[in-house]
């Protein structure tokens, strides 16, 4: 019999190692252009993830974000009220709600974005490309192990940010 206790173990470090590295991600996100809006993390990754895709429906929102219809259409709200983010209804099929960056969120964003990339190259400059590779690679495979049959889009496109 495997020693459960030593993979529990593994898998609370693992947890909570990843749960810190997301956390310091979007503290710099926030801190980097986006402070002075109140800007929560998953505020900031919803607008990193509307800017690259141009526009998307409520529903390719919440997917992208692996969050409820419900929670994506509070976290719009505030950032509609922020100035961030707006609503549209499609020309040909008008129930359906598109929802865009603004030209604010983009300022914001591009910042936010800039700061958050400085941080995790900075990380990982001194990191063999071999090595980089390896942990996406690993990181995918659980991320496939999980079952989640749905794929997730990719949070970031490669562009450079101005």
């Amino acid at each position: 019999m495997k020693d459960d206790g030593q993979l529990d173990r593994f898998i609370a470090d693992l947890w909570l190692t990843v749960s810190r590295i997301m956390k310091r991600t979007s503290k710099h996100m926030v801190a980097d252009g986006a402070d002075q809006y109140e800007l929560t993390g998953p505020q900031m990754f919803s607008l990193w993830q509307l800017r690259d895709s141009g526009s998307m429906t409520m529903g390719e929102l919440s997917d992208a974000l692996t969050v409820t219809h419900g929670v994506a259409t509070r976290m719009v709200d505030r950032l509609i009220d922020k100035g961030m983010v707006e609503r549209s209804r499609g020309d040909d099929d008008r129930r359906v709600v598109r929802v865009c960056v603004t030209e604010l969120g983009e300022t914001v964003t591009a910042q936010a974005i800039t700061g958050a990339l400085n941080v995790i190259r900075s990380v990982f400059e001194d990191v063999s490309q071999s090595d980089r590779e390896e942990y996406l690679s690993l990181l995918k495979r659980i991320e496939a192990a999980q079952g989640d049959e749905t794929e997730a889009a990719p949070m970031f496109t490669g562009e450079t940010v101005a």
